[in-house]
């Protein structure tokens, strides 16, 4: 006898019904077609009839009704775990679009290099927390390839991602330093010809923006034989404070370890930095206040070690009085 039309299987590439699959999910996940009814809020029967529809919408056999309950088939399985990760994405829509007009709250991930991290962005949390104490922060100073990418990001980069937000956030001015102690035993180069008669430190990761480093400087980075190389911004400014030697680093340094000197051979770059962040989740009010946040903490006016002009260690008091005056005005 012929099959009637309307209960022939329909091709698994025919589009499905969400709620089918909702209402399997929950048959999967309880084994049990009363218990999935219950949790459901329906009947038995409905939960039944929907899936006899998914499995002839699929042409295949999902559950099995045995004495231990629901057992599902391989083809069960599959379908089980892909309903599984569309009912995540739906909760996950819906916790966001949620959230665009509630108040801060949940996780920021932040990604940032260690030094700046360290100095400028953990110091200044407590701030954030006074005014929004639902905000939670996930701090990185590396980004590793197995994560998702960070909401915020502050990089030596503008963007290549055209979802992307890039905002110009500052500048670096790379300056020689050394310690006082260091300085009294073998004395300091008077100029850049004089790198080689010292021990030399090096950021791996400084070689950023090659064109903006002075020529010289560029090159001898690939020739000069260091004492230390690192990739670690908070380390390079330990060890030279301590005396091991002479760095580049960044003219902030001298705001937090008063034990460095910058020595007298000029800026050797002037790096720019951005705040980067997707133009989609920077709509959610906990990352759009994030933001915001981030942009005093690394303000050009407060911050005058920030600024695109190169302004000496020896000028930061002057400058950020100066930087009182006109806020008060």
């Amino acid at each position: 006898m012929a099959i009637p039309e309307n209960k022939k299987p329909i091709a698994a590439s025919q589009q499905l019904d969400w709620a089918d699959l909702h209402f399997f999910l929950a048959v999967a996940e309880e084994r049990s077609l009363n218990k999935a009814a219950q949790r459901l809020q329906t009947t038995q029967p409905t939960v039944s009839k929907r899936l006899a529809e998914l499995e002839r919408r699929l042409g295949a056999t999902l559950a099995l009704r045995s004495n231990s309950g629901i057992e599902l088939t391989e083809e069960g399985r599959f379908v089980a775990s892909q309903a599984a990760a569309m009912a995540r994405s739906v909760q996950h829509i819906t916790q966001e679009v949620a959230m665009r007009d509630r108040e801060p709250a949940g996780e920021v991930s932040i990604s940032c290099p260690d030094a700046m991290l360290s100095y400028f962005i953990a110091p200044s949390v407590p701030q954030l927390h006074r005014v929004f104490p639902s905000i939670q922060l996930l701090l990185r100073s590396k980004q590793q390839e197995s994560e998702a990418p960070a909401d915020i990001a502050i990089q030596f980069h503008e963007t290549k991602r055209m979802e992307d937000v890039a905002i110009p956030l500052g500048w670096l001015h790379h300056a020689a330093f050394a310690a006082q102690t260091y300085l009294d035993l073998y004395g300091g180069p008077k100029d850049i010809g004089e790198a080689f008669q010292h021990r030399m430190l090096m950021h791996t990761g400084y070689i950023s923006q090659p064109e903006r480093w002075r020529p010289k400087q560029s090159a001898l980075q690939d020739i000069l034989d260091f004492s230390v190389r690192t990739d670690c911004g908070t380390a390079l400014v330990a060890l030279t404070a301590c005396g091991g030697g002479v760095a580049s680093m960044p003219t902030y340094v001298a705001r937090i370890e008063p034990r460095l000197v910058m020595l007298d051979v000029g800026e050797l770059a002037r790096i720019r930095f951005w705040l980067v962040f997707d133009r989609e989740r920077g709509q959610l009010p906990r990352v759009r206040e994030t933001i915001d946040w981030l942009k005093r903490v690394f303000d050009p006016a407060v911050n005058p070690w920030f600024r695109e002009e190169f302004i000496p260690p020896s000028e930061f008091d002057e400058a950020m009085r100066e930087a009182g005056r006109k806020k008060w005005r």
